[in-house]
């Protein structure tokens, strides 16, 4: 069947994204963004006589008929791709990992149909990938668009974010990878540790809405990830605000600029002599923070390294999977 449009869903542990995307031109026709994660809906207690999967299969049915209310035409019969943690052990179905090394091609991943007589639509489901020490549902069909529209073979590509990812590609193909709990920490600190006292409430960086607002104190706090230990540093957020140098404002960007540095030089002592670029794959706001911190460290650590920017490119993962895997079949 010939369809000229699909529905590109990014399910993950605390939102979810479903994207009409026109096969035409692979842009993006209408979206839908809620908090109806997977992790988030298991969570919930489930109403008797239903199970967890019913409760999924709600947010999909009801996300396909807001954006056929948008868009005023049926979408009952336009595939979709999911990816994320539909296929974890709270989602949908679970699917086993992907093991390394695995080339970045969409046939190199683990997928499923899925069948369920509440939704006419053919559905794929896409599963994530592991090593020994670190699991990852969603990054690898991001990584499938940031690749498609690199075109190079070595890299290490970088993917801020709650669970930020460092993934090692030679070759074109992922050999390693590790999960640095930056976001979440950020959150957990200036929420529920003795932090929450001194930083502002808002869980952005301060400096997203101004420009200038705390954006001395965030590079303080990358400086600082190398003078400091980061346990150590993460209690000067305290005394910084007690002693009077910073502000709420400030202290929270400084929190930020300690975690983001110290995750960035992590990245540089797991690369050694390996001089391959980075490549930041992720929100504009988050690339953009990402990006001021290795600036600043290459700068002072006199590196010579190139550092790609690339938008966040889960659509285009999925129109790669969609070109492999469903228009060729």
């Amino acid at each position: 069947m010939m369809w000229t449009s699909f529905l590109s869903c990014d399910w993950g542990s605390t939102a979810f994204r479903i994207k009409l995307v026109s096969l035409a031109d692979n842009t993006v026709i209408e979206s839908i963004e809620t908090d109806q994660g997977v992790v988030a809906i298991a969570n919930k207690q489930i109403p008797d006589g239903r199970d967890r999967q019913a409760l999924l299969l709600d947010v999909l049915i009801q996300a396909i008929s807001e954006l056929e209310r948008n868009i005023g035409d049926r979408l009952s019969d336009v595939p979709i791709i999911v990816s994320g943690m539909a296929s974890s052990s709270f989602g949908l179905v679970e699917l086993p990992y992907v093991r390394f090394p695995f080339s970045i091609h969409p046939n190199s991943l683990i997928y499923s149909k899925y069948v369920n007589e509440r939704l006419q639509n053919p559905i794929l489901l896409v599963s994530g990938m592991a090593n020994d020490y670190d699991v990852a549902r969603g990054e690898e069909t991001q990584l499938l668009g940031v690749h498609r529209a690199l075109g190079i073979e070595d890299y290490v590509c970088l993917m801020p974010g709650t669970h930020a990812k460092h993934i090692k590609i030679r070759n074109g193909k992922v050999i390693d990878f590790r999960t640095f709990m930056t976001g979440e920490l950020f959150a957990l600190m200036g929420q529920h540790s003795v932090l929450r006292e001194v930083v502002t409430s808002a869980s952005h960086y301060p400096f997203e809405e101004h420009e200038h607002a705390g954006r001395a104190e965030f590079l303080q706090g990358i400086d600082d990830s190398d003078n400091y230990p980061l346990m150590h540093g993460l209690f000067h957020v305290r005394t910084n605000r007690l002693f009077g140098r910073m502000d709420a404002v400030g202290c929270s960007a400084y929190l930020s600029g300690v975690l983001i540095g110290n995750e960035i030089r992590e990245l540089m002592q797991w690369q050694g002599d390996d001089y391959a670029p980075w490549v930041l794959s992720g929100r504009d706001s988050l690339v953009a923070r990402y990006r001021t911190a290795t600036d600043r460290i290459v700068r002072g650590n006199f590196q010579s390294r190139q550092v790609i920017e690339v938008a966040d490119c889960t659509v285009q993962g999925h129109c790669y999977i969609y070109d492999e895997l469903i228009a060729n079949q």
